[in-house]
């Protein structure tokens, strides 16, 4: 293979009971039952003329298990419901093995980057037409207060540009055809796609969004783990950009990647636990965490996964080793990237503002 898969990288996704600062809460233990509950699951998962309603099933005879361990409190029902509903999507979704890039030859550079890296980065002279058309939109959200944001939402951001959205998005493809990076995606997806959606987000130190996952522990810590926030999106069926705006460096917090992630091979199985457990539950709150932590540890895989990797520790490292970092100084100011399999971030900006879009390529 030109670009192959990795076998040995060494890298095990986090149980996400095993936090430190939840260690006292309660979770299931395995049993021998569970175990065959859960090899029953996978086999159905990995039969292709499987049943997902029968998948479903296992999954509600799994959780009527963990009540012999784990009686269900007040609320948590319709938290497992909203679990299962995800497990249900992700059941034919993440069936997908994803792109098939590995074999192919291009001259192409920045195919060549995001099928070595993941990710490819480039430089574009745009910036300000992009910022004069926005302007309106930038200044509302330069406007906005702090505050709690909402699980699932970003503090400031505007996905619906509407008609100046539609002008930005065709700038924007008109430059990544000149440049090649709309050829680069074909090449990698085997799909003729190009910008499809266009997100403007502002970014403050003060950000709160990027400590969703455990927020009530995360507001009482002044510090976190370098890596919080790192992930994997739940969805592969796109390629994602992003276009700075404004100067980002070093300091500021930038963008970042882990190299060749893109390639890493996991087990199938718990990949469709960690896509699901991600946008399912964001484990903000005790009763939230007892909904999660009543599954067996196989199950307890989560995409979002760096809030787990503790600074110092050999897990991280392996992260940390491997960081390509989108910044205006050293690397370009826009990158494409694998959002489905390259691990990312958006960044934990450290100081002044930065502005830049999100794309979505589809």
């Amino acid at each position: 293979m030109n670009y192959p898969i990795i076998d040995d990288h060494g890298f095990k996704f986090p149980d996400m009971a095993l936090l430190p600062e939840v260690e006292h809460e309660e979770r299931f233990e395995d049993t021998e039952e569970s175990n065959k509950i859960v090899a029953e699951a996978e086999n159905l998962f990995t039969k292709t003329n499987s049943s997902k309603d029968v998948f479903l099933w296992k999954l509600e005879e799994l959780i009527e298990h963990t009540k012999t361990q784990m009686p269900l409190h007040e609320g948590e029902q319709d938290i497992i419901k909203g679990w299962r509903k995800k497990m249900g999507r992700q059941f034919d979704y993440a069936r997908n093995h994803g792109w098939n890039f590995h074999n192919k030859i291009s001259n192409n550079k920045h195919f060549k980057q995001i099928a070595e890296d993941g990710v490819t980065f480039g430089t574009s002279d745009i910036v300000q037409k992009i910022k004069d058309v926005l302007a309106p939109d930038i200044d509302v959200l330069l406007e906005k207060e702090d505050g709690i944001s909402p699980i699932g939402a970003y503090d400031r951001a505007n996905p619906k540009l509407e008609q100046r959205g539609q002008v930005v998005q065709d700038m924007l493809n008109e430059e990544f055809e000149k440049q090649g990076i709309l050829e680069a995606a074909y090449t990698y997806t085997g799909r003729r796609i190009d910008v499809k959606k266009v997100t403007l987000h502002v970014s403050y130190p003060t950000d709160s969004h990027i400590y969703q996952q455990y927020r009530d522990i995360n507001l009482k810590s002044s510090s976190h783990p370098k890596t919080t926030n790192l992930h994997i999106d739940p969805t592969f069926n796109i390629l994602k950009g992003a276009f700075y705006l404004t100067e980002v460096t070093e300091e500021q917090g930038p963008i970042w990647f882990v190299k060749g992630s893109n390639r890493w091979k996991h087990d199938r199985f718990e990949s469709l636990c960690g896509r699901a457990n991600s946008v399912a539950n964001y484990l903000e709150d005790e009763l939230h965490r007892r909904a999660m932590f009543r599954l067996p540890k196989r199950l307890r895989c989560n995409y979002q996964f760096g809030r787990n990797l503790l600074d110092g520790t050999p897990e991280q490292k392996i992260i940390t080793d491997k960081i390509i970092k989108l910044t205006t100084d050293k690397t370009g100011n826009f990158a494409l990237f694998d959002p489905g399999f390259t691990m990312h971030t958006g960044g934990n900006v450290d100081k002044g503002i930065r502005i830049n879009l999100q794309l979505q390529l589809k």
